[in-house]
């Protein structure tokens, strides 16, 4: 009997396979396991978010990328859903404006993402009434929601990388005393955002000894729904510091403000330059063949804590990400974030700039 015949026998078969085995033992196949997690991706991609939006998805998917690159991490792979739902859904809905249809989508996306049981977390909330919207239905489904930008909303599974409104009020408070102010009037532009911050600045110059007063006042604080504080001095009272600030105001029927020559800005403090960001700059732009933002990067870094806290358990575990989100202290290019209870980042930095003639002199806050 020759030996193809022999092979061909049904016990050669079964010592061909005793025989592949062992071979298999000393020598393991190599292969690509599939994504045993998800994290839910929640952004608007159209309208008028869809630029930032986008770009804060091309954060995420690089942070993924980074993370899945570490073959001792658990692998990762994303789902995705548009707040935007392609685009403003009402005909008559300014596309100057924030279209209110995203903070109903983000809610519904969440009860989406929560019915997959391989998603362990979101990334997303990108405005501060898609946050607040989405909160107490992340508590209600026990899923975590991470956001790089909202600078309000509340929850106990809402984690904010963003500094608060009220602490950006704190913030220009001690940047008044710091001056040497004591009588300091408060503008907004009817805002909630800017309600909280002049709030927030009315308590803390108040403890401090200032008294907050229209008239006289040493100088004006001004909060928008769009921008950091900003601290001038008369007879600049009505100041705005973008083209945009002073279109809100004008769609609210006031007068167009005065940009002074100089003043005082406060506002969350960059890490442009630092040695992490650059080289992720240059990832970035490798990869997606533009710089990347402000939101880039703050996506980027809220997506990164989230694998962080969701790949350290033995599964995949919805509350064990939660737990860890309190409990832990994260290292992200944005540097060292930790929540503790309020689930606002404890550590975010504001940072303070004197404006002359367009040009800006960082001081310290």
């Amino acid at each position: 009997m020759d030996r193809a015949r022999a092979l061909a026998r049904p016990g050669s078969l079964f010592l061909g396979a005793l025989c592949a085995a062992a071979l298999c033992a000393r020598q393991p196949l190599a292969f690509a396991a599939p994504p045993v997690a998800l994290i839910g991706v929640d952004l608007p991609l159209a309208g008028n978010d869809g630029g930032d939006g986008l770009m804060a998805q091309e954060g995420v998917l690089l942070a993924v990328s980074d993370w899945n690159a570490d073959a001792h991490h658990r692998q990762f792979g994303t789902v995705v859903r548009d707040t935007a739902n392609g685009g403003f859904q009402n005909p008559h809905q300014d596309e100057g404006s924030d279209d209110p249809d995203e903070a109903l989508t983000g809610a519904a996306s969440l009860r989406a993402f929560a019915q997959n049981s391989a998603v362990v977390g979101v990334v997303g909330a990108f405005r501060s009434d898609v946050a607040q919207a989405e909160a107490p239905v992340a508590h209600a489904l026990a899923l975590a929601v991470i956001s790089g930008t909202a600078s309000s909303g509340d929850g106990d599974t809402l984690f904010r990388l963003a500094g608060s409104d009220e602490q950006l009020g704190f913030a220009a408070a001690r940047a008044a005393r710091d001056d040497g102010y004591t009588r300091v009037d408060l503008e907004t532009d009817g805002s909630s955002r800017a309600r909280v911050t002049t709030g927030a600045f009315q308590r803390a110059f108040t403890q401090m000894g200032g008294v907050t007063a229209a008239s006289p006042a040493e100088a004006t604080l001004f909060a928008a729904v769009s921008g950091p504080a900003i601290l001038a001095p008369p007879p600049a009272a009505r100041a705005i510091l973008t083209p945009e600030q002073r279109a809100l105001f004008s769609t609210r029927g006031y007068q167009a403000p005065v940009i002074p020559d100089a003043y005082e800005l406060i506002a969350p403090a960059s890490v442009r330059d630092s040695p992490a960001e650059l080289e992720l700059a240059r990832r970035f732009e490798a990869r997606f063949m533009e710089a990347p933002s402000d939101v880039a990067l703050a996506f980027y870094a809220a997506t990164q804590v989230l694998l962080d806290a969701a790949g350290n358990s033995v599964r995949p575990d919805r509350l064990h990400t939660i737990r860890e989100l309190h409990r832990r202290r994260f290292t992200t290019v944005l540097g060292d974030v930790a929540f503790g209870d309020s689930g606002v980042d404890l550590a975010a930095r504001f940072a303070r700039a004197t404006i002359v003639n367009g040009r800006s002199h960082p001081r310290p806050l």
